[in-house]
């Protein structure tokens, strides 16, 4: 994934957040860690390689555990 974050310069568009997967879509799986964790977890971002930034992104779960029990795709998340 370090590559992906460096390739899609997410320091630049997301500061503060790291991509953590993808769906295979297109859409990126972002901790959002620009504030302290809320009990031990990041909240869960997820945002379009097209369209990387903190205006066009939606939270999807308040956690990682959160986000592994979802059962929606990202791009019903995202539209």
């Amino acid at each position: 994934m370090r590559e992906y974050n460096l390739a899609y310069e997410f320091s630049e568009y997301m500061a503060g957040s790291v991509s953590i997967g993808m769906d295979g879509c297109g859409n990126h799986y972002i901790l959002d860690m620009r504030e302290d964790m809320n009990e031990d977890e990041y909240p869960i971002l997820a945002a379009h390689s097209g369209n990387l930034g903190y205006e066009d992104c939606k939270q999807v779960a308040r956690s990682f555990p959160e986000l592994c029990r979802g059962t929606t795709s990202m791009d019903e998340e995202l539209d």
